[in-house]
């Protein structure tokens, strides 16, 4: 039996599971809370919670992770210094340093002008001090990498420093997504290194020795080394893990994959049992890449979302995300006498007071704290504290605590009412502590003038509304693009009618989905059937849902692209532009042969690389032409486009 350990850090817990491959069955799995200040401690939870097995009989290990999205949300990594060749980048860069220097290549691959070595040379002298690695992007690299291959050398000899060239990590146009792609994938260098031999030490302790491979954004497998070199690869690694652990559980081949976890809910597209590739790359943190990933909505909605009350007394549920009450008494039973006291605080209508808590994650280096913040991280060294009792024991205002910048380092997180708590009240969750959701329902409640039974109902509805909305605007975005159906009033009346019978209109108006949900994630079965009939549709909520997005992990496979195009030269024939740079060539039907030969040679070295075997090569040609006058026969071919795809198991 080929045993996979399928591993997932979600934002919320991480997952575990061992899949026997050749029959797909599930033998194992397990969860634990991820630990952010070190995700080695929640996967080593996660493994210990799989109990005994023999980890000799683990033929691969499959991670997927969201470090890299949330590193870069967070600005984290390495210091960057962005060598521009060519050209200055517009707008802004996720860099440090930036540094224009003379060079480039034209449109069809043909050196401009040559490399200006001496002034790269000073340009080194200077930054050394103050990057820790270097992104470099040529004008016209990705058709001739030449100029970004020579100061790529220069760069580690006179530095020794890490450098990454834009050609290596997308064949793609765009000059400004791919130097931001490079220095994306430059500060994540460290972070990413930091976690696999964390990982490696892990699975060292246990025994277990299969290669280490890590999902990428596009859902296929990547061998750890690789993902070292290049970890923007791995960016939105766990939706594209659940989108396959989806499709690997029910053998659905069209449907609308919702995978609701903790924090977030990521909504995917399944058309003939594969999800949509975004054509143009991975947005993460306001920065446009070019990096392959899964065509994903995520929404801030999740079972442990903040529950709070709007401007006029709405309920309001995310986008934050806070630690259930429920939870946090099950780890710390001492914090119910807090709750108790604020109930009672609340009920002897003395005041109104804050119903949250802050919990102490990870002590932060204390020279770059203020004054106030040092004292509010002394008080919770002893265990989480009620802003009440913070605000009591630091003797001032709750409004004077401000703990946003300590929140924002994750160097403290929230505790507070969730959707979780909600169906503890309700008796439907029986796993954390049911009186401490009691408590934070009933508080909300009497500050919403509601019963905490209209209070839950409230609640319960605004998620399935939430739900049903995001759904239909994943579809409604994937037609009509990236364009929210809130802000037409005809539109939202349509809706308020079909969903939920509040448009007030004198005729019906239906609404119902063609295709079918696919239910993920520990909330999937509470949540998702009333919005699946609210869309009219059928819901699959499959065994082990829970776990998905390991399953999806544990049966990834390896699958590596190399992409290359013939285009017209401006005198005569044809230049074919590949992974080994530019050939000219006087007929169409060669220079296609030659880059058709390149990218399928690429693509295969590119699996081996990543560790896969008895490994399968396919190539999709596009002729893209444009109109042209009719002596000339009415259309002229601009390009000709080649994607090589070289696909396998990572072991025999």
């Amino acid at each position: 039996m080929s045993i996979a350990l399928g591993i997932d850090t979600g934002g919320t817990y991480t997952d575990a599971v061992l899949l026997d491959r050749e029959h797909d069955t599930v033998v194992r799995k397990g969860k634990s809370p991820t630990t952010y200040q070190d995700l080695s401690l929640g996967i080593a939870n996660a493994l210990d919670s799989l109990g005994d097995f023999d980890p000799r009989a683990v033929a691969v290990v499959c991670l997927s992770t969201t470090l890299a999205t949330n590193s870069i949300v967070e600005g984290k990594g390495f210091r960057v210094g962005l060598i521009s060749i060519g050209y200055g980048p517009t707008g802004q860069m996720p860099a440090d340093e930036v540094v224009l220097i003379r060079g480039g290549h034209n449109a069809e691959g043909e050196e401009l002008r040559p490399l200006d070595e001496d002034a790269l040379g000073a340009a080194l002298a200077r930054l050394r001090p103050l990057v820790d690695g270097y992104a470099v992007s040529a004008y016209f690299g990705v058709l001739n990498p030449e100029h970004e291959l020579q100061a790529a050398q220069l760069i580690r000899e006179r530095t020794g420093a890490p450098v990454v060239c834009g050609h290596e990590l997308s064949p793609q146009l765009g000059m400004h997504e791919r130097a931001a792609t490079a220095c994306l994938n430059v500060r994540l260098l460290p972070l990413v290194a930091e976690l696999m031999t964390a990982v490696g030490s892990v699975l060292d302790a246990r025994g277990i020795h299969g290669p280490l491979m890590v999902v990428r954004g596009d859902g296929s497998l990547v061998a750890e080394h690789l993902a070292r070199q290049r970890p923007i690869e791995t960016l939105l690694s766990g939706p594209a893990a659940s989108v396959l652990g989806a499709c690997r559980l029910t053998g659905v081949r069209d449907a609308v994959v919702v995978d609701m976890g903790g924090t977030t809910t990521d909504i995917a597209v399944v058309r003939e049992g594969r999800a949509a590739v975004d054509p143009e790359g991975a947005t993460v943190g306001g920065w446009q890449t070019r990096v392959r990933a899964t065509n994903i909505h995520t929404c801030g909605l999740g079972g442990d979302s903040r529950i709070h009350l709007g401007p006029t007394g709405e309920v309001v549920v995310g986008p934050e995300r806070v630690l259930p009450l429920c939870m946090l008494v099950a780890e710390h039973p001492g914090v119910l006498v807090q709750l108790e006291a604020v109930h009672q605080q609340q009920r002897a209508a003395r005041a109104e007071p804050p119903l949250e808590l802050l919990v102490l994650a990870r002590a932060p280096d204390a020279a770059s704290l203020t004054a106030g913040e040092q004292r509010l991280i002394t008080a919770l060294a002893q265990g989480p504290l009620s802003l009440y009792e913070l605000s009591r024991r630091l003797r001032t205002h709750v409004a004077l605590l401000d703990p946003a910048r300590l929140e924002g380092r994750r160097a403290i997180v929230r505790a507070g009412l969730t959707p979780t708590d909600v169906l503890h009240y309700t008796g439907r969750l029986t796993v954390w502590h049911r009186r401490a959701a009691d408590l934070g329902l009933h508080m909300l409640a009497v500050k919403a003038k509601r019963s905490p039974e209209a209070l839950a109902a409230e609640v319960l509805e605004a998620v399935t509304q939430r739900l049903a909305l995001a759904v239909l605007g994943k579809l409604v975005a994937d037609r009509r693009g990236p364009h929210p159906v809130p802000g037409c009033e005809v539109c939202e009346l349509l809706l308020s009618e079909a969903f939920f019978g509040e448009g007030g209109f004198d005729t019906d108006v239906s609404l119902a989905l063609k295709l079918p949900l696919v239910g993920i994630g520990a909330p999937a079965g509470t949540y998702l059937p009333p919005a699946a009939e609210r869309l009219r549709t059928a819901l699959q909520v499959p065994e082990h849902s829970e776990v998905a997005n390991a399953v999806g992990a544990a049966s990834a496979t390896i699958a590596m692209t190399a992409e290359g195009r013939v285009r017209p030269l401006s005198i005569d024939g044809f230049g074919a532009y590949g992974p080994d740079g530019m050939t000219r060539h006087a007929e169409l039907e060669a220079a296609v042969a030659h880059a058709v030969q390149q990218t399928q040679e690429a693509a295969t070295a590119q699996a081996a690389a990543a560790g896969a075997r008895q490994v399968r090569v396919s190539v999709i040609e596009e002729r893209r032409y444009g109109t042209a006058a009719a002596e000339f026969g009415g259309r002229l071919l601009l390009e000709v486009a080649l994607r090589a795809t070289a696909e396998g198991r990572p072991y025999a």
